[in-house]
């Protein structure tokens, strides 16, 4: 792990400087400022070219995106209902919301705003993306064969496609992302923050094969937690 110790560090350093600047607009109070904010697409585009990197057809698609002239509204709804029901009823009133918007984008827009609001109801919103469902799909694949499920892959290639997520899919990887952060905090020297485990997942740092150096075994700590990802 420790070859990822500094894009992680990086990554906690940049969450830090971005939560500032959500605070400062979000206000001390979320609901009130969700309706008075004056731009949540400018946050959508910072997270969009987070997310994106420098291929060359992100600034097209976000263009795109943001032809639709509901789009502030609809992101200051769901930023009202992240602070009042949660990251699942945001990620609800999200999908499908917008034209061009999935999930795979609007997830890191939840992330980020997620950083900022206080006492979020339930698990903090993380990032669902195609890499990170491939990841899931390989943990639910090998959960399926242990429990002696029929075609286990193709069971896990249905629930973890790469695109189109239903609110109860997010809400499963919220609560196994959460759950397995809490069990390798117990048995392993791991932070408990769930989204420095994602991004040990997106890097390929943990799979089903292969765990850091010094983990627990290859992976103890998601055992339990990865029971209902066959589900």
């Amino acid at each position: 792990m420790a070859a990822d110790e500094a894009p992680a560090q990086q990554l906690r350093d940049r969450q830090c400087d971005h939560h500032v600047g959500l605070t400062t607009v979000l206000g001390d109070s979320p609901r009130l400022a969700a309706a008075d904010a004056s731009s949540w697409t400018e946050t959508l585009v910072a997270s969009y070219v987070w997310g994106q990197g420098d291929n060359g057809y992100g600034a097209y698609r976000l263009g795109e995106i943001l032809r639709d002239s509901s789009a502030e509204a609809v992101l200051g709804r769901a930023v009202a209902v992240l602070a009042d029901d949660g990251a699942v009823a945001a990620y609800r009133e999200l999908r499908g919301a917008i034209r061009g918007l999935g999930p795979a984008f609007f997830t890191k827009f939840l992330y980020f705003i997620g950083g900022a609001v206080p006492d979020v109801p339930g698990p903090r919103p993380l990032v669902l993306d195609q890499r990170i469902a491939r990841v899931v799909r390989a943990y639910a694949t090998q959960v399926g064969q242990e429990a002696g499920l029929e075609q286990p892959a193709r069971l896990a290639t249905w629930l973890w496609s790469d695109g189109g997520w239903t609110p109860h899919r997010y809400s499963v990887y919220l609560r196994w992302m959460h759950g397995a952060t809490e069990q390798l905090t117990r048995s392993a020297h791991w932070p408990p923050t769930p989204d420095l485990l994602e991004l040990a997942l997106f890097r390929g740092a943990w799979t089903p094969q292969r765990a850091p150096a010094g983990s627990p075994g290859p992976p103890g700590g998601f055992t339990a937690a990865s029971e209902e990802l066959a589900a």
